[in-house]
């Protein structure tokens, strides 16, 4: 989980706070600013000199890739106007029919090595058979079709969109992206191995479909291609298809799963080693940590398990207005991957103004009777029973104003997905900086 620590900004506000609840209390502020420092000085000496061992992986020979072979075929593949349409009946099979032509005239090898089975109306299965039957096979998944191109805008693409012009830099076209890039790729890879005489050890299948831009289509054939390895009574070990897509996805399940506790089916299987047991234990550690913070922030010294409990559940309350959007995944010249987070800060917190945190906490003195000099005397436990009545009075009016909940202007924040060695890990700092904005507690973005 990521922690947010205080700012110049809360230790002010915080401080100005504990004046209005005597001077003995100062000493408890220094003591809990002094070990917050310590900790985080700490805790940046460790970062600094943590290395994580690198796992030792199997070294692969050098590929063996014809680029200019692929970006024909890519160009080729785009000029085929694979379209599928909500109304089927609108759609041109011919064409499924001459890219079908073109995948046999293109991959003699994979056709004449491979099972290729027609599945649905236009949906294609490949097998390579591998060598050691007992492990379980892996998919390859891709998509023939294309959306089609809306009426109007023709003229606004840089080049045709079904010309597959190759200007030396960039393929431009319908599918250059969404997929056919992806599928050509994967027969290019196929039929590579192939002619170096490879062959796998576990099975391996292609599943291209042929409508999944419109997943609601009658035959649907990813549907039909997944029924058909049911029949066949097949076990996949994994199944790789868009990659890109899963980042925006495994975002997306991180935010809603650790600020809302709405943990999707996708989003565990999309994280490794997640279940839903962990994902919310996650939320609920996410939840005792902002409960933490709006604690401090309201300068509730001495909080008791009633309150703490009650602050998650505001914080819980709060979280579940919150609003995001997440974009898709852009590749970096670092290798790296960006994913863009759009937050609209939850303005709340600023509608609890200072005055009011003042006169809470003046109203518990004197409904005690007790002196400044009094208070200051007090043992903890005596302090703890005023600190609890300040701090249910705060949170009384905090649990009000959530009706009145209104949003900042929108903060855009760049999640970064580092590489290495073939593998992604989130930044820390995108999700600290997240943290700050959800919930604005100093009115920074209204």
């Amino acid at each position: 989980m990521y922690k947010r620590y205080p700012g110049l900004g809360a230790a002010l506000q915080i401080q100005a706070v504990f004046l209005w609840k005597g001077e003995k209390k100062m000493t408890a502020l220094y003591i809990i600013l002094g070990l917050l420092a310590a900790f985080i000085v700490i805790t940046l000496i460790r970062a600094a000199f943590f290395t994580a061992p690198k796992p030792q992986r199997e070294e692969f020979p050098p590929e063996q890739v014809n680029g200019q072979r692929a970006c024909d075929r890519l160009s080729q593949a785009i000029q085929i106007k694979t379209i599928s349409c909500e109304d089927e009946s609108q759609t041109d099979w011919g064409a499924f029919d001459r890219f079908h032509a073109f995948l046999e005239q293109s991959y003699p090898l994979i056709h004449k090595n491979l099972k290729l089975d027609h599945i649905s109306t236009a949906s294609l299965l490949f097998y390579w058979e591998g060598t050691d039957p007992d492990l379980d096979p892996i998919a390859f998944l891709a998509h023939q079709d294309v959306v089609p191109i809306s009426e109007g805008t023709e003229e606004d693409w840089e080049h045709p969109a079904f010309d597959g012009v190759n200007d030396g830099r960039f393929i431009w076209g319908r599918g250059a992206l969404d997929m056919k890039n992806h599928l050509i790729c994967l027969m290019e890879s196929v039929e590579t191995l192939l002619e170096e005489g490879y062959t796998p050890k576990r099975g391996v299948y292609l599943c291209l479909g042929h409508n999944e831009e419109i997943v609601s289509g009658g035959n649907n054939g990813a549907r039909e291609l997944a029924r058909e390895l049911e029949r066949r009574g097949v076990h996949l070990d994994s199944v790789v298809d868009e990659g890109g897509a899963m980042l925006p996805a495994h975002v997306k399940g991180l935010l809603d799963a650790n600020y809302k506790g709405e943990i999707s089916q996708d989003y565990i299987d999309v994280v490794e080693d997640m279940t839903q047991e962990q994902a919310q234990a996650d939320h609920e550690n996410n939840l005792e940590i902002e409960a933490g913070y709006l604690l401090s922030f309201l300068a509730v010294e001495l909080p008791t398990d009633a309150v703490t409990q009650r602050a998650q559940e505001i914080v819980d309350e709060i979280y579940s207005h919150a609003q995001y959007t997440v974009a898709d995944a852009e590749q970096l010249s670092s290798g790296d991957i960006a994913v863009e987070v759009t937050v609209s800060p939850i303005e709340i917190i600023p509608l609890l103004t200072e005055d009011q945190m003042a006169a809470a906490w003046t109203s518990v003195k004197q409904a005690s009777g007790a002196s400044d000099e009094a208070i200051a005397a007090m043992s903890d436990e005596e302090y703890q029973v005023l600190d609890e009545q300040y701090a249910n009075a705060l949170l009384d009016q905090l649990e009000a104003l959530i009706p009145q909940i209104t949003y900042g202007q929108d903060q855009v924040i760049m999640l970064q997905m580092k590489e290495e060695d073939g593998y992604y890990s989130l930044v820390d700092s995108g999700m600290q900086k997240l943290d700050e904005v959800m919930i604005d507690y100093y009115g920074a973005y209204a």
